[in-house]
């Protein structure tokens, strides 16, 4: 009866076989690679046989497959050089080895036991198994998050337990291979000895430590208690302590061992800057995604300045517009730019004000902006020219802080939700001006109670529902927040136009005729340009190449391959979007502008030229066909096959470029045809008060095809396997 021990030969691996062998244990498989230095942790260790995992994953599977009656399985080794640049030979080694062991665990129906990472958890200052917690920052973080995504999915299904701990920084013997990704009390010592001094970096940095023995015996533990069940679990000392801490006490142990001379500990310490390399990839991108809302917000302003000035628009001139916007309709697509509405100056003021608010959000304790944070922001500013006001997104702000309170969360955490909630601003304008009646009204004390109760309500159930999302598209619409505020949409609507009063009037598609050329894309110039060139200055550019490879599937690509490389594709995607329009002739209004920070929103959370472009193929075919169609029949043209009904319906088709990036680009052409014959039909439901209209489009797609997908087509990733074993 064998127990199979993969990284045996390394620094946990070692140990783990050392504490088998103390429980009695021989009978011990190791997989591992061959190497002089680590080899050395194997002398006097008892074990029957060495495979060597660089033979490749078929060949590893073949040899398990000939193993007789395995009793347990401790997967321990991993790539951990947090400092490798291709991803695939990461993944390859940290998800797809893993998924293959734990496969034939299961299938032997035996415990499996793996090593996950605290580095699933970044810079974060809590680490608590959830994803609100989870901020992976490089690509070994992202393998072992997969991996626990992989378990967590299918922990219901596995015949034996699967239990993955979490390590935090192990110390302990057995570690002198491992050179810089030895852990720092090691790395210390070695420091002391060779040079007489020890290299810190001038910035704090604090780590739980735990003791390599410890570790060994809590997984064996593990394996044989049956009062531990599947999950994950942190494994750490709990008294996290500082780098500082630790150099204190290498240096004194060693002044006491007679190793050194005695001393000031001040002495043998030496302050460096950390190295650019290191900078780029341990750099918190949290401060590059405020920095990249508060410019946004700067130049809505100075738009707002100087389109101002350009146009003669005086001060009160750009406030009446700004009034102008906040009290009319919101129903259905309006363009801002319309002089009836809020002009140049008024709806570029409204758009630097709301992002200011989004910006104070962002910046309050407990926010950690990432991905989401990216595509909520900037979703919220792309409606900021034909939907959401200053004005209108306080009473949804309302309800998400009521929540916060009843939930004792705070409030700079739930920023997202905050932002997602106003994806219903429309409504809470008809609820202050023109509810129930259908005249135009000032504010209205019955106005301001419904607008309030209707906000608090959307924003307090709206935290509550979007969980719960992802089960409906599996994962496959960016849009995820599209669902809930769809769905409340369709029941707000049923409730107060189709039980207690009758349904409004439809308003009119003001100013969508009319195009502002030089304004909106000379704004879209300046914002893309200047990010393009940040993105590079950040060395963006070296990463770029591999993320426009990136599949887009539950990916943060801030997080994934670095601020520069997330800023660096908001630019080129947003050139590649306004390059898009014009070339299929869309009338640059408010709206247009809005459409192309809506579709750009996603540069973070898994949209790129390469998988767009072919959903942008299927609309304009979807458009040509159905014109093409009614022509024949003679039947009239329901679903205007223009420029710019293709625009505001691709605002949010876009969110199923994982689609393309999964399943290939035939995929995303039939699915941007497929969005395009809904998009026009969904504001059936909810009456035009929902923003994310092509969002809520794009996750009934979802719904009905991607099953029909993972029943009759395989995955690019499976084609490709199956072309290597032919």
């Amino acid at each position: 009866m064998a127990y199979i021990v993969t990284g045996g030969a390394g620094f946990v691996g070692s140990n783990m076989v050392k504490k088998l062998n103390e429980k009695g244990i021989e009978e011990i498989i190791i997989i591992d690679s061959y190497g002089d230095e680590k080899m050395k942790n194997l002398l006097g260790l008892k074990f029957c046989d060495f495979v060597d995992y660089k033979d490749g994953i078929d060949k590893v599977s073949s040899y398990l497959k000939t193993t007789k009656n395995p009793e347990g399985f401790f997967h321990i080794g991993a790539n951990a050089d947090v400092l490798v640049y291709d991803p695939k030979v990461m993944m390859n080694e940290n998800y797809e080895f893993s998924k293959m062991y734990c496969k034939y665990a299961d299938d032997n129906e035996i415990p499996f036991v793996y090593a996950s990472s605290s580095a699933v958890y970044g810079n974060g200052s809590k680490q608590c198994v959830g994803s609100k917690t989870e901020e992976p920052h490089n690509t070994y973080a992202w393998s072992k998050w997969l991996f626990d995504q992989y378990t967590q999915a299918h922990a219901s299904c596995f015949k034996s337990k699967v239990i993955g701990f979490r390590f935090f920084n192990v110390f302990g013997w057995g570690e002198f291979h491992k050179g810089k990704n030895a852990n720092i009390v090691y790395r210390f010592y070695q420091f002391m000895k060779d040079k007489k001094c020890i290299d810190l970096f001038n910035k704090q940095i604090i780590r739980d430590h735990i003791w390599v023995e410890d570790v060994a015996e809590v997984l064996y533990q593990a394996m044989l208690r049956e009062d531990v069940s599947t999950g994950i679990y942190n494994l750490g000392g709990m008294h996290p302590i500082s780098h500082r801490e630790v150099a204190d006490i290498v240096i004194n142990t060693m002044m006491e061992e007679g190793l050194i001379p005695f001393g000031d500990t001040e002495s043998y310490i030496k302050l460096i800057d950390m190295p650019e390399e290191l900078k780029e990839k341990f750099r918190d991108p949290q401060t590059a995604i405020r920095w990249l809302f508060a410019g946004f917000t700067l130049l809505c302003l100075l738009a707002a300045i100087v389109s101002a000035i350009l146009y003669g628009w005086t001060a009160s001139d750009v406030c009446e517009g700004l009034g102008r916007i906040c009290t009319q309709s919101g129903q259905t697509v309006k363009s801002y730019f319309d002089s009836s509405y809020g002009g140049f100056g008024g709806t570029f003021l409204n758009a630097a004000l709301v992002c200011a608010v989004c910006l104070g959000l962002f910046c309050l304790p407990g926010s950690k902006p990432d991905g989401v944070s990216v595509l909520a922001f900037f979703l919220t500013a792309g409606f900021c020219f034909w939907g959401t006001t200053i004005l209108n997104i306080w009473f949804s702000f309302a309800g998400v802080l009521l929540y916060c309170l009843v939930m004792k969360k705070k409030p700079g955490a739930m920023a997202n939700a905050f932002l997602f909630s106003t994806g219903l601003a429309p409504l809470i304008t008809e609820m202050l001006f023109r509810y129930p009646g259908e005249a135009w009204h000032g504010f209205t004390g019955l106005g301001i109670v419904l607008a309030l109760a209707v906000g608090i309500f959307i924003g307090f159930i709206f935290p509550a529902v979007l969980p719960h999302s992802p089960q409906m598209h599996k994962g496959y619409d960016l849009y995820n927040a599209a669902v809930p505020i769809g769905l409340l949409a369709f029941f707000l609507r049923s409730l107060l136009y189709k039980i207690f009063t009758p349904a409004p009037p439809a308003s009119e598609n003001v100013g969508l005729a009319d195009s502002f050329v030089p304004v909106s894309v000379g704004f879209c110039l300046v914002v893309f340009a200047l990010a393009v060139v940040w993105g590079l200055a950040l060395g963006g550019g070296k990463d770029y190449g591999r993320l426009l490879r990136d599949s887009g599937y539950n990916v943060d690509y801030g997080a994934k391959y670095g601020s520069g490389a997330a800023i660096l594709n908001f630019g080129v995607y947003g050139l590649f979007i306004v390059l898009y329009y014009l070339l299929v002739g869309a009338k640059w209004n408010a709206a247009t502008l809005g459409c192309v920070f809506c579709m750009v929103c996603c540069c973070y959370k898994g949209s790129h030229p390469a998988n767009v472009w072919p959903i942008m193929v299927g609309y304009v075919a979807a458009s040509y066909a159905a014109k093409f169609v009614c022509g024949l029949t003679g039947a009239e043209h329901t679903l205007m096959a223009n420029a710019q009904a293709i625009v505001i319906g691709l605002c949010f088709a876009n969110g199923l470029s994982p689609v393309t990036g999964v399943y290939g680009w035939l995929a995303g052409v039939v699915f941007g045809m497929i969005h395009y014959t809904f998009v026009t039909c969904v504001p059936l439901l909810h009456g035009a008060f929902c923003l994310y209209n092509g969002g809520f489009t794009a996750a009934f797609t979802c719904f009905l095809f991607i099953p029909v997908l993972e029943h009759f087509c395989k995955t690019k990733k499976e084609r490709k396997e199956l072309r290597a074993r032919k």
